[in-house]
Order: structure tokens, then sequence, then C-alpha cells
């Protein structure tokens, strides 16, 4: 019973003794080296804010008494945004598509993708922040209620095929980044909804 009664009461909004009855979520910025991450993140945080009794959500910051802005950044260089956790030497794999002229050299097993998201709830939103933290990435004004930077890192394992099917290697190791991805967000989300649990 009272586990119960304790969930029961961690659903209710948060923000309730600000006076936000309504939130707003626009678009995620992306300012990483990362592609087609901002529209996952933006879903996950409208889904996992959308749990909570007594908070209305909408994507019309004009309509919000506060909006949620996430600003999505990682390192300024690629290879340290994905970066090596294993490696194997080529011809001990390939030995036969690369022959005996070719030098030998390392193909990476395992990478490890690392991200952050700054996130802030701010009130009474306007056009000239979002211009703003499009630009910049941040925002100094007593309208931010809070800001809250959230790192994020996963790896995947990379598929090393032979012969014909060495082609669908790129293929199938997309595939496998983006479900990572898609992983981290979730995880992002997550983080921040037991965040504002236990902070608010």
């Amino acid at each position: 019973m009272s586990c119960q009664g304790y969930r029961a009461q961690r659903s209710k909004n948060p923000f309730a003794k600000y006076g936000i009855k309504k939130i707003a979520i626009v678009p995620f910025y992306n300012h990483s080296s990362i592609n087609n991450i901002s529209g996952a993140l933006t879903k996950d945080f409208y889904r996992s804010l959308s749990d909570f009794s007594g908070l209305l959500m909408t994507n019309n910051y004009k309509q919000a008494d506060a909006t949620i802005v996430g600003v999505i950044a990682s390192n300024d260089e690629r290879r340290r945004t994905y970066t090596t956790e294993g490696e194997i030497a080529a011809k001990s794999v390939l030995e036969n598509e690369l022959g005996d002229s070719r030098k030998d050299f390392y193909i990476p097993t395992r990478t490890k993708i690392s991200f952050s998201v700054k996130v802030m709830l701010i009130r009474n939103m306007k056009k000239y922040d979002l211009d703003l933290l499009k630009s910049s990435g941040t925002i100094v004004d007593k309208r931010v209620i809070f800001t809250q930077n959230i790192p994020a890192a996963q790896s995947f394992t990379r598929e090393i095929l032979t012969g014909n099917s060495i082609s669908l290697a790129h293929v199938q190791n997309e595939g496998a980044k983006k479900k990572t991805l898609l992983s981290m967000s979730e995880q992002v989300a997550a983080s921040f909804k037991e965040m504002i649990l236990y902070a608010f």
C-alpha cells in the first residue's frame, strides 16, 4: 500500500509549485556531430512528461506557461564522439579479400557514442529566446527555472562480414548505430524524468 501511494504521488505535476500547468516542448537543437538525433529526443521527452497527471503538454510555446528546450552537444571532432573500444587485425578475418600484397590494418569491432543534452525549463518563452538558443545553445535570464546537463554514452558491436556478404557490413553497422542512438535517447529522457521527480 505504501509503495503504491508513493508512486501515485510522484506521478503528479512536479512543476505545480511554480504555477506551471502547461508545458511546451520545442524541437531540440542539434549542436552535435550526430545526425538525426533531435527528433528522437524531442519525442521521448514529450512522451516522458506526458505521464504526469495535472500537467498539460503542447507543441506551441505561445500557449504554455513554460517551455522545455534541449540543446544536444558533442565533441567538435567526430572521432571523439565516435570512439573505438575494440579492434582486430584486418588480415585475421579478411585474408582472402585483402591478399598478400596489401599491408595489414585494424578494423574497429566496437564503437562508443558520446553526447550530452542541456535541458532548460524557461517560463514565458519568446521568439527571440528560441533564436538565441538556436545560435548559441544557451540563455541567461531570470525566467530560466532550471538548467540540467545530461551526459549519454553507449557502445555497440560492429559486424565484420566476409566474402559475398562484405558489402552488407556498412548497412548493418549503420542500423546498429541507429538502434543505439534511439536507446540513448530513451535513457536521457528517463534520466530527466527521474531528476525532476526528486528535485521538485
